[in-house]
């Protein structure tokens, strides 16, 4: 193997293989939690029927959720959470915890905090839970529990409960997939490995050239930052945000359509409330209730036809009764807008890529030509 093919394959290892099974480990880890939250989402909601049922007949099947807040600490494992109409101990000992960045009001850019029971630390109390997991009865009260195989599901939030299922869905993945938790160690390793290659060509007989381009790719890391390349990097990440973005708006769009059904107009909520998808002109829907949320993505629209998600009350229209489910105003075809938003935001990821290698080769080639008079 000659030296040029073992310095790219070194600085391909270390700057692109390792970085990138990390980045889609990171991707894979936060669809995963955005696929549970949604699931959870359509659980049957634990209240004080479902409590009596499990004192009488014991152990029940499936799958709760449960929004309360924290009452108090037991032990080293358990939380007390006091909800709307009843109140549960959750162990915590199988458990996948997220902490939501706080509530401003808009949707939050950065990812939930994913940590464990042990290093929690402490809660103040009144903090808002939001947990999913399966149910057995304890001394009295309902214990809420999961499995090595499916820990439960933690959410601490604040504001309000109606839009905690998008907060999560909105801020649920990463900023960055390529910086992840491998990539601090590959690319000093890689930096140091192309260094020593250097240093060892240098001493040796293989000739000045490769030596070169060992220094130059070892500078790597520190590339993207320099000028004049430092200008295509900042527009890099402008064009990264907006993919983010709309595969976001992707997600979103996504949602109402989980309670509906095989013709995508009827459906039902999780305690068996209507939820349906229906049409209306723009002059319509200006009379929908206030709280109505409009979701508008940054794709072109046909702003004459409004998709509402709503529950379908006597009197009209209404926002549904699940505590996690809103009415949603969609300006044009839901699917297809979604379909958009993904298309748009691999254009976008693609366009990244690319802006991101120019800027490398050009401040590449510079650093090649320097190291050339300052390597004697």
């Amino acid at each position: 193997m000659t030296p040029f093919i073992s310095i790219l394959l070194i600085a391909a290892i270390f700057f692109v293989g390792i970085p990138g099974i990390g980045a889609f480990s990171v991707r894979s880890r936060w669809r995963r939690f955005r696929t549970r939250i949604v699931d959870a989402s359509l659980r049957p909601l634990l209240d004080y029927g479902h409590m009596r049922r499990l004192h009488e007949a014991g152990p029940v099947t499936g799958e709760f959720r449960f929004l309360g807040s924290l009452e108090a600490i037991q032990g080293d494992q358990s939380l007390w959470l006091r909800g709307k109409d009843v109140t549960v101990a959750a162990d915590m000992s199988q458990s996948d915890i997220y902490v939501l960045p706080r509530y401003t009001g808009a949707l939050p850019e950065e990812p939930p905090i994913r940590t464990s029971w042990k290093r929690l630390g402490s809660m103040a109390e009144g903090t808002k839970v939001f947990v999913c997991g399966s149910v057995r009865p304890g001394g009295g009260h309902a214990v809420m529990h999961g499995i090595a195989v499916k820990p439960m599901l933690v959410v601490m939030y604040d504001g309000p409960d109606s839009d905690l299922l998008r907060r999560c869905i909105w801020s649920g993945r990463q900023l960055n997939e390529y910086w992840n938790q491998l990539t601090p160690g590959a690319l000093a390793g890689g930096t140091l490995a192309l260094i020593t290659i250097a240093y060892v060509l240098l001493r040796g007989e293989a000739g000045r050239l490769p030596a070169l381009v060992s220094l130059s790719l070892a500078s790597i890391p520190l590339l993207p930052l320099l000028p004049p390349g430092v200008i295509l990097f900042f527009l890099y990440r402008s064009s990264w945000r907006r993919g983010r973005i709309l595969r976001a708006h992707r997600d979103l769009l996504r949602l109402p359509l989980r309670h509906l059904g095989e013709h995508g107009e009827e459906g039902m909520l999780p305690d068996g409330q209507a939820y349906s998808l229906t049409y209306l002109s723009e002059e319509a829907a200006r009379h929908l209730p206030d709280d109505a949320l409009l979701l508008q993505p940054p794709v072109s629209t046909d702003p004459s036809v409004y998709a509402v998600f709503a529950h379908p009350a006597r009197d009209g229209l209404a926002p549904p009764p699940d505590p996690m489910t809103e009415m949603i105003v969609v300006p044009g075809d839901p699917v297809e807008l979604s379909d958009r938003c993904q298309r748009h935001a691999r254009r976008y990821e693609l366009v990244s890529g690319a802006i991101l290698g120019v800027g490398l080769l050009i401040n590449l080639f510079g650093t090649f030509v320097l190291f050339q008079y300052l390597v004697r």
